[in-house]
């Protein structure tokens, strides 16, 4: 986990948030969070690849690794929330956007992640369709049993629904416009911690409190650096964002943060944006 100076020798692009790189088994990331969980993903997923020698398309490798970056476990199971891919995705499917599922599964890596804002976002709600029906295991076994005849995954969609490619894109599509859109932005008047930011690797560092702020109301100050909220972790903006835009004015909420050595919560009443502040 490079410090943000040295990230720059790692990420030519902004807004790359990790990497993993399997012949040198190195895995590089930007946060604790999202970030983390996805890039390892495809480390244990490299391994089950290597280990049954085969090579899954792009659109499996990123659609699992994007699955993980959002999910809750209750013992034994696990539930993949939405994440701000959802939205773009249920806008693709609405506006008959979305890229054909036969067309997708046979892109070549690099094709696909030429379109990787517009992509990840589709495999993401496909694995989150295929858990959601409670077939994950399902599909990664057929794809394994079907991966030597058809490596683009489509007989182990098939397989694993018993309908054909068609039909089940179709029933996607019906269940992504059927699930509202998440609220992930924080717009004047709505609840907030009234702060600015910056991300380091920990969670989320108070850069400034603005006036007559939540957090400083409650004692928080330029430097703390928050790294959960009600007991969810907060390792990015996109993640202090979602749990943010979900609650309203009133609200109060238990902010755990580190001030110096020391790791402290407290309870921080939500109060209205009242200055054009980017999602905080």
């Amino acid at each position: 986990m490079p410090t943000p100076k040295d990230a720059k020798a790692y990420f030519t692009d902004p807004t790359t948030t990790g990497i993993y790189e399997h012949r040198m088994r190195m895995l590089v990331v930007r946060d604790i969070g999202e970030s983390l969980q996805h890039e390892f993903v495809h480390l244990m997923h490299y391994g089950s690849m290597e280990r049954a020698r085969q090579k899954h398309p792009i659109w499996i490798q990123e659609g699992i690794a994007t699955l993980f970056e959002n999910y809750e476990l209750s013992g034994d199971d696990i539930r993949f929330l939405p994440n701000t891919r959802h939205n773009i995705a249920r806008r693709a499917v609405s506006s008959n956007g979305a890229l054909a599922w036969k067309t997708m599964f046979a892109m070549a890596p690099q094709d696909f992640m030429d379109k990787a804002p517009v992509l990840y976002p589709q495999v993401r709600s496909i694995f989150e369709y295929i858990a959601d029906r409670g077939k994950l295991q399902v599909f990664y076994k057929s794809l394994l049993a079907t991966f030597a005849t058809d490596p683009t995954g489509s007989k182990a969609m098939e397989r694993t629904f018993g309908k054909p490619l068609a039909d089940i894109e179709r029933q996607w599509k019906d269940w992504v416009k059927a699930r509202p859109m998440i609220d992930d932005t924080v717009r004047a008047g709505d609840a907030s911690l009234g702060i600015q930011i910056t991300e380091v690797p920990e969670g989320i560092k108070i850069r400034q409190t603005l006036p007559k702020s939540a957090v400083r109301a409650a004692g928080l100050r330029s430097g703390d650096v928050i790294v959960a909220i009600e007991g969810r972790p907060v390792r990015s903006s996109r993640e202090l964002a979602l749990i943010v835009a979900s609650k309203r004015v009133g609200d109060v909420v238990v902010v755990r943060y580190r001030r110096g050595d020391d790791y402290v919560e407290s309870p921080v009443t939500l109060r209205p944006l009242t200055s054009p502040l980017p999602v905080r």
